[in-house]
Protein backbone atom coordinates (compact mmCIF):
# COMPACT_ATOMS: atom_id res chain seq x y z
CA UNK A 1 0.00 0.00 0.00
CA UNK A 2 3.16 2.20 0.96
CA UNK A 3 4.42 1.53 -2.34
CA UNK A 4 1.14 2.86 -4.34
CA UNK A 5 1.02 5.82 -2.27
CA UNK A 6 4.79 7.16 -2.96
CA UNK A 7 4.13 6.11 -6.72
CA UNK A 8 1.39 8.13 -6.97
CA UNK A 9 3.19 10.94 -5.11
CA UNK A 10 5.70 10.84 -7.59
CA UNK A 11 3.44 10.91 -10.38
CA UNK A 12 1.82 14.10 -9.12
CA UNK A 13 5.10 15.52 -8.73
CA UNK A 14 6.46 14.72 -11.94
CA UNK A 15 3.20 16.08 -13.73
CA UNK A 16 3.46 19.35 -11.91
CA UNK A 17 7.10 20.06 -12.38
CA UNK A 18 6.04 19.54 -16.30
CA UNK A 19 3.36 21.48 -16.31
CA UNK A 20 5.64 24.47 -14.48
CA UNK A 21 9.02 23.83 -16.72
CA UNK A 22 7.61 22.36 -20.18
CA UNK A 23 3.95 22.85 -20.90
CA UNK A 24 3.84 26.33 -19.90
CA UNK A 25 7.18 27.73 -21.33
CA UNK A 26 6.19 26.09 -24.41
CA UNK A 27 2.57 28.10 -24.45
CA UNK A 28 3.61 31.10 -22.88
CA UNK A 29 3.96 34.26 -24.99
CA UNK A 30 7.17 36.04 -23.79
CA UNK A 31 7.10 39.09 -22.48
CA UNK A 32 8.62 42.41 -24.15
CA UNK A 33 9.92 45.22 -22.21
CA UNK A 34 10.14 48.31 -24.06
CA UNK A 35 12.74 49.74 -21.95
CA UNK A 36 15.91 49.57 -24.06
CA UNK A 37 19.68 48.98 -22.75
CA UNK A 38 21.47 51.79 -21.33
CA UNK A 39 25.10 51.60 -20.70
CA UNK A 40 26.32 53.87 -17.68
CA UNK A 41 29.83 55.38 -17.82
CA UNK A 42 29.76 56.56 -14.53
CA UNK A 43 29.17 53.26 -13.15
CA UNK A 44 31.95 51.45 -15.60
CA UNK A 45 34.15 54.18 -14.53
CA UNK A 46 33.72 53.19 -11.16
CA UNK A 47 34.31 49.61 -11.89
CA UNK A 48 37.43 50.10 -13.83
CA UNK A 49 38.88 52.72 -11.15
CA UNK A 50 38.40 49.80 -8.46
CA UNK A 51 39.79 47.49 -10.89
CA UNK A 52 42.92 49.53 -11.29
CA UNK A 53 43.42 49.59 -7.36
CA UNK A 54 43.26 46.24 -7.15
CA UNK A 55 45.74 45.52 -9.59
CA UNK A 56 48.13 48.17 -7.67
CA UNK A 57 47.79 46.95 -4.31
CA UNK A 58 48.27 43.37 -6.01
CA UNK A 59 51.56 44.52 -7.57
CA UNK A 60 53.11 46.69 -4.14
CA UNK A 61 51.82 43.39 -2.57
CA UNK A 62 54.39 41.23 -4.38
CA UNK A 63 57.63 43.27 -3.31
CA UNK A 64 57.03 43.35 0.20
CA UNK A 65 58.57 41.00 2.51
CA UNK A 66 57.07 38.85 5.04
CA UNK A 67 58.55 36.85 8.14
CA UNK A 68 58.87 33.42 7.66
CA UNK A 69 56.53 32.45 10.68
CA UNK A 70 57.99 28.61 11.09
CA UNK A 71 61.71 30.30 12.35
CA UNK A 72 62.91 33.16 14.30
CA UNK A 73 65.58 34.17 11.40
CA UNK A 74 64.39 37.29 9.18
CA UNK A 75 64.15 36.56 5.91
CA UNK A 76 67.14 37.48 4.22
CA UNK A 77 68.82 34.91 6.13
CA UNK A 78 66.40 32.37 5.88
CA UNK A 79 67.98 31.03 2.04
CA UNK A 80 71.36 30.91 3.55
CA UNK A 81 70.10 28.57 6.51
CA UNK A 82 67.68 26.38 4.00
CA UNK A 83 71.27 25.53 2.31
CA UNK A 84 72.99 24.35 5.75
CA UNK A 85 73.48 21.10 7.11
CA UNK A 86 71.34 20.34 9.68
CA UNK A 87 73.06 20.33 13.24
CA UNK A 88 71.21 16.92 14.72
CA UNK A 89 71.21 13.58 13.10
CA UNK A 90 68.09 11.55 13.24
CA UNK A 91 68.15 8.09 15.30
CA UNK A 92 69.16 4.80 13.86
CA UNK A 93 66.88 2.64 12.99
CA UNK A 94 66.93 -0.99 14.11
Amino acid sequence: MTILALFLLSLVLGGFIYYKYVFLVKNKEPQITEKSFQFDEKTYQKVLDEGQAREKRFQEADSKKYPDPFTSTPVSSAASTATSTPTSTPPATP
